[in-house]
């Protein structure tokens, strides 16, 4: 196990920063319209890929936008298979799994983070050490993803499905694909509420895990504390734990995500005084983006200059209460995820908003094509230098900020 690299981890400069509530009365006040740049001058770009099926099964959903859309299972705050991949990969690299290392994903959600930790339990059996070494030793390979949203558990078993019966094709694979369907690790998903009284889902799990993840469901949970402490008892002696929260939402720590934000709420605000809509579809729509945009950043109360010193040490006595040894927790700021295009970097950040498809076609689009624009001319001025564009395919990267922590279960 590795703890949490601190070198890697970049401070947050000292600055003012805004509750959720104080930005609605601003809002209100003035909709603009962006600058009108074409979002059409970007040329498409080329996601990277990873090394096995698994790994590909799921990067077929961030592909996919517009059908990701149309049966998205994810609740309110979640965001796409863009952004929750990549930074899946970022967490799952603290703590990487052996290649017999039996593994689980609490709040699995879809099984992004899960897919990712079957690839890397895959490149394990290439690079890592020899079966049988670490605190997993005599444990089958394995990932189990458990989450209590039943829709969600169903796009991960399809996920699944679709990539068992690639295995069965091996006709059109390459060699490289062909070694690793015949090899590939088992991935399941079940239904259990981390910590609910009258669902004790650990009790039947007790040290069956070498390691256990966590990518920004933590702050999901009603009782952290007990779910943390269910997971620690998951776990053998000696067990690893790494999990993930976002930052509040602020200019600084999202420039991504405060601009979709943004955008959307004054896009909204303008709909309003066209009167382009019903007061209870404006109404509903933006207690949607508040929830959507709230929930996911809410671990922290944000502002101040120590915003991040109190973000990591609440984890880390969190997980001290839990009963975890060696917390060590640090700030991720970085632009784990790529994108193609602006749009695709926006759909990314509010493909789950259920008003979205309504937007588009009102008034011939003019709303959604404002969204758009808007979207684009915050981005630009929120993200400043740290947007940076590949000059080959003009495709890009923006950094966000999260909390990432590593412990360990007690040894005695």
């Amino acid at each position: 196990a590795r703890a949490v690299p601190r070198s890697r981890a970049r401070r947050q400069r000292p600055g003012r920063r805004r509750s959720m509530a104080s930005f609605v009365p601003a809002l209100a006040r003035s909709s603009r319209r962006g600058a009108g740049q074409t979002l059409a001058r970007l040329a498409q770009g080329v996601s990277r890929g990873r090394s096995s099926v698994a790994a590909n099964a799921s990067s077929e959903i961030a592909a996919s936008p517009g059908k990701a859309h149309a049966a998205s299972p994810l609740p309110p705050g979640s965001f796409g298979a863009a952004i929750s991949r990549p930074w899946s990969l970022a967490l799952v690299e603290l703590s990487q799994p052996s290649s017999t290392d039996a593994t689980l994903d609490l709040a699995c959600g879809e099984g992004t983070c899960a897919f990712v930790v079957a690839d890397a339990i895959e490149e394990a059996k290439i690079w890592g050490p020899p079966p049988g070494a670490g605190p997993g030793a005599g444990l089958a390979a394995s990932v189990l993803g458990l989450d209590n949203n039943r829709r969600a558990l169903e796009k991960a078993r399809e996920t699944s499905r679709l990539f068992l019966e690639s295995r069965k094709n091996t006709n059109t694979m390459d060699a490289a694909t062909k070694s690793a369907a015949h090899k590939s690790v088992e991935v399941s998903f079940a239904w259990a509420d981390a910590c609910d009284a009258d669902a004790p889902w650990h009790e039947s799990r007790k040290k069956q895990f070498a390691r256990a993840y966590c990518a920004f469901g933590l702050n999901h949970f009603k009782d952290k504390e007990t779910a943390l402490s269910r997971v620690r008892e998951t776990l053998v002696p000696g067990g690893t734990f790494v999990c993930s929260v976002w930052a509040p939402l602020s200019e600084k720590n999202h420039p991504l995500f405060y601009a979709a934000y943004l955008a959307t709420v004054e896009t909204i605000d303008l709909m309003e005084a066209k009167k382009a809509m019903s007061d209870k579809w404006l109404v509903d729509a933006k207690t949607e983006t508040f929830t959507h945009f709230g929930k996911p950043f809410d671990f922290v109360e944000p502002g101040g200059d120590d915003e991040n010193a109190r973000a990591l040490d609440k984890l880390e006595r969190m997980l001290i209460r839990a009963g975890f040894d060696a917390p060590d927790a640090a700030v991720e700021t970085a632009g784990h995820a790529r994108f193609e295009n602006l749009e695709r970097a926006l759909h990314a950040c509010v493909e789950n908003l259920s008003f979205l498809d309504e937007m588009k076609n009102v008034a011939d689009g003019f709303f959604y094509q404002t969204f758009l624009e808007t979207f684009e001319t915050l981005l630009v001025r929120t993200a400043g230098d740290d947007l940076v564009f590949d000059p080959d395919t003009s495709a890009f990267t923006v950094p966000s900020t999260a909390y990432f922590a590593h412990a360990t279960a007690p040894w005695r």
